[in-house]
């Protein structure tokens, strides 16, 4: 079994005193899109600040995500910009970027370009597809929708979960 790749990540976003800064996206260990379940807890100092910085070990492929500002229990996400997609070398990867800003900088964690991404045999990338459950309805222009409305989605199963749950008791 091969080791799981770390993924530095490092953003620069500006907060205020109780705020904390997450990784939240598709992979189980930045929490399935749920902020509470994300294991990625950015840090900061007045020396670095407002740069946050933390790693994590995640699925090598492909990873979205978002960075997440929380505070006692609520959420701020990225809402300028869609979800971010980034490929996670076997190697590990350091991923830079700006809160609410879509340009992200992948290197290698030697500070080298990404490698070139694995192939499938067809030639395409191979790529970790979340599940399907955590994917919300496309938008109209076919691009995917914003993690409230996989928030909204997962709520909406989870209910229809305890009703038929009720229906038993």
């Amino acid at each position: 079994i091969a080791a799981m790749p770390e993924v530095q990540f490092q953003v620069k976003c500006d907060t205020v005193p109780g705020e904390a800064v997450k990784v939240v996206g598709s992979d189980p260990a930045i929490g399935s899109w749920d902020p509470e379940g994300s294991k990625v807890a950015l840090s900061t100092d007045a020396a670095s600040y407002p740069t946050w910085s933390g790693s994590g070990t995640v699925q090598p492929g492909k990873l979205e995500f978002k960075f997440v500002v929380v505070k006692e229990g609520k959420a701020r996400w990225e809402t300028k910009i869609e979800n971010r997609s980034a490929f996670i070398a076997e190697a590990g990867t350091r991923l830079k970027a700006e809160f609410n800003k879509p340009r992200i900088t992948e290197r290698g964690l030697n500070g080298e370009a990404t490698p070139p991404r694995a192939r499938s045999p067809s030639g395409s990338p191979k790529q970790q597809e979340p599940p399907a459950a955590f994917l919300p309805p496309p938008r109209a222009d076919g691009s995917p929708g914003a993690p409230d409305a996989i928030v909204r989605r997962i709520a909406e199963e989870n209910a229809k979960r305890r009703s038929w749950r009720n229906k038993l008791d």
